[in-house]
């Protein structure tokens, strides 16, 4: 008996967005003699069909044949392509690709994460067999786990803050669409899933795939949606740099711009005393070396004399240096753009400038963070910490002064080396008789205080999973006079000291230092630790 062929087939799709007319979305190179552009209607819907092939003469690992042996290798590579443009809306449209012919497409116009939303929507939520996602936390950590036969979020260790998806896997059905039973999908800026073999039914497919992008996730899939990159359509993120770069030029400071820590991009290096900010066309040498730490003003002086703030960003970077000599960095010079933190509505949404990237973030996402974070801030500490007062110059001396104060031992800028972390890291800044450890840090009303809660999660992690941690700091302990029997075989208390003039609050931290905090806090209190965030009143 012949086989039945089937009357749905899997395809790649893409949504796009302001798409001015059909044959803009084809990128410039592959608009020529080697591919053939047809102006058509499918399912009474405007179209444009695109046909050709991607020639190369001698293909490039040729060479390495030729090295290797001696003999001439010409050979070259044909390879199809095909892309089927049909008009979605007035500015907008859907690609459906055949072979590399996603290599057509102006990337620039892809509706950004659309795969990941419609496989969000028509997943089963226990049906999942594969989540990539990437953290935004004390580095820049991407991973995809996969589990065969599906399984459900706890499978996963996927966590609610910090935590965004980019690519999903699952199993799922849509009733309405062509096909009729459950599909494996799978989403991220395209979607790979079955659509009707003819115009009709893929035109009708497409319709039932707009439909579901306006309706809600279902139960146990909202997590996964609320924090999503924006790196497209190419207007929107133009949109939201416009708004960036009224912020840095506006006479009144929007409370929502602030100088952001990109501590990912200094690691474990030693703490930094001065910095340099560079610009494009000057070498190190050209600019000079600041005491301290670069602050908002810094940031902003150069952009306020400039009518294209933006531009002029891109040439800024910043350096720093772990003591006054100029041969001694301990970061590479960081855009100037990864340093800022800047919150803005749009078009009836929440959007998120952090590391030099666009993110949009759903209401209840950030409500939420807010309420964890008040939650934190209402465990209070039993001491309270002595006022950081004018006599205090530099951190170390106001360490110093909290040790004497409370009968502990100032370890500031004193490293733990281990076999994990071979530069060392900070265990604390003051270490209490009772083998509390206590992170403090000044952090003025420009600055975030992300960098130290990564490196209070840094600190007990390291100091509760690794012996070798607690053998050196209770050497390091001996070393400054303190007693080693202070140091805990693991640790049982962290406080995280902020000094600022005004107590900071849940609601006054920018939304990436309420998500480093809340992960960094659950992180630690999940070994069965108890952290608390302690405020320091900076009187000057």
């Amino acid at each position: 008996m012949p086989r039945q062929e089937k009357n749905a087939t899997a395809r790649t799709l893409y949504r796009l967005v302001d798409v001015q007319n059909l044959r803009s979305v084809i990128r410039e190179r592959y608009v020529g003699e080697a591919f053939t552009m047809y102006d058509i209607a499918v399912g009474g819907r405007e179209a444009l069909l695109v046909l050709g092939a991607m020639v190369t003469e001698h293909a490039k690992w040729a060479r390495d044949i030729e090295e290797l042996t001696g003999q001439p290798a010409v050979v070259g590579n044909m390879t199809a392509a095909g892309a089927l443009i049909i008009r979605r809306s007035d500015r907008g449209a859907w690609a459906v690709t055949f072979g590399m012919g996603f290599q057509l497409i102006d990337q620039a116009l892809v509706d950004s994460s659309f795969g990941q939303r419609i496989a969000i929507r028509l997943g089963d939520p226990t049906k999942i067999s594969s989540i990539t996602r990437s953290a935004i936390d004390a580095g820049a950590r991407v991973s995809r786990v996969t589990v065969p036969t599906g399984d459900g979020l706890s499978r996963f260790g996927f966590e609610s803050f910090g935590e965004m998806v980019t690519r999903l896997v699952v199993r799922g059905r849509v009733p309405g669409l062509t096909h009729d039973g459950d599909v494996t999908v799978r989403g991220a800026d395209a979607l790979n899933i079955p659509l009707g073999r003819t115009a009709a039914d893929l035109v009708a497919d497409l319709d039932c795939i707009e439909a579901l992008l306006a309706t809600e996730p279902p139960e146990g899939m909202q997590v996964l949606e609320q924090l999503v990159p924006v790196r497209k359509p190419a207007t929107r993120v133009s949109a939201l740099d416009h708004l960036l770069a009224e912020a840095l030029t506006a006479e009144d400071r929007d409370h929502q711009l602030a100088l952001s820590w990109p501590f990912e991009h200094i690691g474990d290096n030693a703490p930094p005393t001065h910095f340099k900010l560079l610009s494009s066309g000057t070498g190190r040498g050209g600019a000079s070396l600041r005491e301290g730490l670069p602050d908002l003003d810094d940031l902003l002086a150069p952009l306020g004399r400039t009518s294209a703030p933006l531009d002029r960003l891109k040439q800024m970077r910043i350096q720093l240096f772990g003591s006054a000599e100029d041969d001694d960095p301990v970061s590479s010079a960081i855009p100037a753009r990864k340093w800022l933190a800047f919150e803005t509505p749009f078009d009836g949404k929440r959007y998120c400038l952090f590391d030099g990237q666009w993110f949009q973030m759903e209401d209840q996402y950030a409500d939420q963070l807010v309420a964890l974070t008040e939650e934190i801030f209402r465990k209070k500490f039993e001491t309270v910490l002595p006022a950081w007062t004018a006599e205090f110059d530099e951190e170390d001396d106001y360490n110093k002064h909290l040790a004497a104060e409370l009968g502990g031992i100032c370890l500031d800028r004193k490293f733990v080396h281990t076999t994990a972390h071979k530069r060392g890291f900070e265990a604390c800044d003051v270490l209490l008789r009772d083998g509390t450890l206590v992170h403090v840090k000044k952090t003025p009303k420009s600055a975030p205080a992300s960098h130290l809660f990564a490196q209070a999660l840094v600190s007990t992690e390291s100091l509760a999973m690794h012996p070798q941690a607690v053998r050196q700091l209770r050497e390091l302990v001996q070393e400054q006079g303190g007693d080693p029997t202070w140091v805990k075989d693991r640790p049982e208390r962290v406080v995280i000291a902020m000094a600022r003039k005004n107590p900071i609050t849940a609601a006054g931290l920018f939304t990436f230092s309420r998500v480093t905090l809340v992960r960094a806090v659950h992180g630690i209190a999940s070994r069965g630790i108890d952290v608390y965030v302690a405020p320091i009143a900076l009187e000057r």
